[in-house]
């Protein structure tokens, strides 16, 4: 019984693989692990014209076997109720795009500062940790943020961790953000930490027989 347990909760905690969009000038795409704990959704905002991937994930209900480990094993209090009252504030959402005719602007919203990407006009009053990293050689920019309403300018709205990674050799950007209230927060930015960890950007061979 015991180690069918605890099989059980290695599966449910094990991570699944997210695979891009291949960039059809260049044949590169990212990918990344996420937990079973989000599940992609149709995205139904705005989508710039040189986007690739625009993806959104939300968190899923907990599963039966869930709220009996959180509820058992790691005395959660009301865990049930914990997972469910913000599963609609907590995201994840990845968006990659081609360079445009601005340059490294990619649709006017992001810029590069020492060869590290930025997000265009960001306070970094509110930044609470900014990094920059690389993945796969390339320049990435990993940041916690608090965004502020202007009719409440003294308590955070929510708080978004981004990562940013610039295909320098080809003109394509990576943003990938998970977004909650402040209070909500944690299990999104362990995952955005685990995202990162496991990003990779990568070149997809033409298939044999393809037209070049």
């Amino acid at each position: 019984m015991g180690i069918l347990l605890w099989f059980l909760i290695g599966k449910m905690h094990e991570r699944m693989e997210y695979i891009g969009q291949i960039d059809p000038k260049s044949r590169y795409r990212c990918r990344f692990t996420i937990s079973p704990d989000w599940s992609e959704q149709a995205y139904s905002g705005h989508k710039e014209k040189n986007d690739i991937d625009l993806n959104l994930f939300t968190a899923r209900p907990p599963s039966p076997i869930q709220k009996w480990v959180q509820t058992y094993l790691y005395h959660s209090p009301n865990p049930v109720k914990m997972l469910l009252t913000f599963q609609l504030e907590r995201q994840i959402a990845l968006e990659s795009m081609a360079a445009t005719k601005q340059g490294f602007q990619f649709g006017e919203q992001f810029y590069l500062q020492d060869g590290y990407p930025e997000l265009e006009g960001f306070d970094h009053d509110n930044t609470l940790l900014e990094r920059h990293i690389r993945i796969d050689g390339y320049p990435a920019t990993f940041l916690t943020a608090e965004f502020l309403l202007a009719s409440q300018p003294r308590k955070p709205a929510y708080r978004a961790t981004i990562l940013l990674v610039y295909r320098s050799d080809g003109g394509m950007l990576y943003k990938v953000a998970g977004f909650a209230e402040p209070s909500d927060y944690e299990s999104v930015q362990r995952e955005m930490e685990a995202i990162t960890s496991s990003f990779h950007v990568e070149k997809v061979p033409v298939p044999s027989g393809s037209k070049r």
